[in-house]
């Protein structure tokens, strides 16, 4: 299935998910799949290019910020320590998930997350998005796999 993405396509693109996960009784076994999928191909994807995966750009780090980084990573914004892109790319230390028959929860809850996701203007800090704000904003080659996944999945069940 060769799916192409236009932002008038990405609604009906939606509806077409929607509709092939009616037909699964447990989708369980794609979501799980799903997931290391989503954080090589969108969230590595966003660190990698500075959040255009999302449509954003970040802005760059100012020198002084760089010249307090002390780690090797000291160029790369959200990557002073790496703790925040081990999380999204690795599952590591910050990652959590849920997985049931209809449902996927995921996501961050390292303290300084969403700080770095929406901004603080408290502390002059602008959003450098890295990940979805909600259920319907997955990266356009997400809703492209979560179809093929959800399809094979059917044909699968249809042969039995």
């Amino acid at each position: 299935m060769n799916l192409e993405l236009r932002e008038k396509g990405l609604q009906r693109t939606k509806a077409t998910f929607i509709k092939l996960m009616s037909r699964v009784e447990d989708m369980s076994l794609i979501w799980k799949d799903f997931l290391p999928f989503y954080r090589q191909d969108v969230l590595k994807k966003a660190f990698d290019t500075h959040g255009k995966v999302f449509g954003d750009n970040w802005k760059p780090l100012k020198p002084s910020t760089m010249r307090s980084y002390k780690t090797k990573n000291s160029t790369r914004t959200l990557r002073r320590t790496d703790a925040l892109y081990n999380a999204a790319t690795k599952g590591s230390g910050g990652w959590f998930e849920k997985v049931s028959k209809n449902n996927l929860n995921f996501g961050i809850d390292l303290p300084y997350a969403s700080a770095q996701q929406y901004g603080c203007p408290k502390r002059n800090l602008t959003y450098s998005r890295f990940f979805f704000d909600d259920k319907e904003d997955l990266a356009p080659s997400a809703w492209v796999w979560l179809i093929k996944r959800t399809n094979e999945h059917l044909e699968v069940d249809d042969v039995k």
